[in-house]
């Protein structure tokens, strides 16, 4: 087993053969150009991608990349970066210039536009998914604080 069987699998979108796959010891850290991200964004497979950031198998600098290669539309390349992507400057600079290359479509302008504004934003990541969560219980905690302290005064 190596780098290139966990990205077959992922791309054959097989969940069961990914889980046996990393539980038998096929390695996770993987080099860019076997990045099992972008063919599963491809083919729209939530189901492998979110089998992959369960299994702890970590997006590269050239994911975004490689899913704009493959034409994933927007909503797909949002998912990515929500998730852990990493989009700052150098890699939506990248990402952009992949997307120039695409044949012209409306998927393609879409990608583009969405891309230019990460890029002229500085393309901030945003905050990885925990952090939201942990400021939201936190938000929580404080409210139900305040709120117990209104009960007993």
């Amino acid at each position: 087993m190596d780098q290139h069987t966990l990205y077959h699998a992922a791309h054959v979108g097989c969940d069961a053969l990914l889980e046996w796959l990393v539980a038998g010891g096929c390695p996770t850290a993987i080099a860019t150009a076997v990045d099992p991200y972008p063919p599963a964004a491809f083919a729209r497979a939530r189901c492998t991608l979110l089998s992959l950031l369960r299994l702890g198998v970590p997006m590269r600098d050239g994911t975004l990349v490689g899913a704009v290669r493959r034409g994933c539309p927007v909503v797909v390349l949002q998912w990515l970066v929500e998730r852990g992507a990493p989009a700052g400057l150098a890699v939506a600079t990248a990402a952009l210039a992949a997307a120039a290359q695409l044949p012209h479509s409306a998927v393609q302008g879409q990608v583009a536009a969405w891309l230019e504004a990460l890029v002229a934003a500085g393309a901030a990541a945003p905050p990885p998914p925990g952090v939201l969560m942990a400021a939201a219980v936190g938000v929580v905690a404080a409210i139900e604080e305040a709120a117990s302290g209104a009960n007993t005064a």
